[in-house]
């Protein structure tokens, strides 16, 4: 086989890590990428979100969990990076809300509410 000659290509379509290409690169293998425009990146940083959340909810080990919490936790970070959102901004809202409403430790199931 010649290098450089493709035999079968796999599509992707999506949003990679930066260090991706490199890696392609070290495993001699031919690729292509674009560099997206701001609202192209929002919207496959929208769409990585969603992966990623499915990736989670797919997860049967500890392991696999806590590998797909991280990726989440990376695209949630890129998400508000994107959107000129800051952390401390996302923390403090977070516990008001666990101040003023409460979190989930209590498993509590809503069934209905009455009028």
């Amino acid at each position: 086989m010649e290098r450089g000659v493709i035999v079968s290509r796999k599509i992707y379509n999506k949003l990679i890590r930066d260090k991706i290409p490199k890696i392609i690169d070290e495993n001699n293998k031919v690729y292509n990428i674009e560099i997206m425009n701001d609202e192209e990146y929002k919207n496959k940083i929208n769409q990585k979100i969603l992966e990623e959340v499915q990736e989670l909810l797919e997860s049967k080990t500890h392991e696999e969990r806590v590998n797909e919490l991280a990726d989440t936790y990376e695209i949630l970070e890129a998400y508000m990076a994107a959107n000129n959102i800051d952390a401390r901004e996302v923390e403090v809202k977070k516990d008001s809300k666990l101040l003023s409403r409460g979190g989930f430790k209590g498993k509590i199931l809503l069934i209905d509410v009455g009028e």
